[in-house]
């Protein structure tokens, strides 16, 4: 199946918006720093 990430790097981004996304998808608001870790760690090498 496919894996992919969705990075939005705006901190002003509304709650109402995060509907958007399908069901069980994790919506998680950190810095640029950690996104780029987390990333790193959910992707394979490529």
């Amino acid at each position: 199946g496919d894996r992919g990430v969705f990075v939005l790097l705006d901190r002003r981004m509304p709650s109402r918006l995060l509907g958007a996304f399908p069901r069980g998808v994790a919506v998680e608001r950190v810095g640029l720093a950690q996104a780029a870790a987390a990333i790193r760690d959910f992707l394979p090498p490529a």
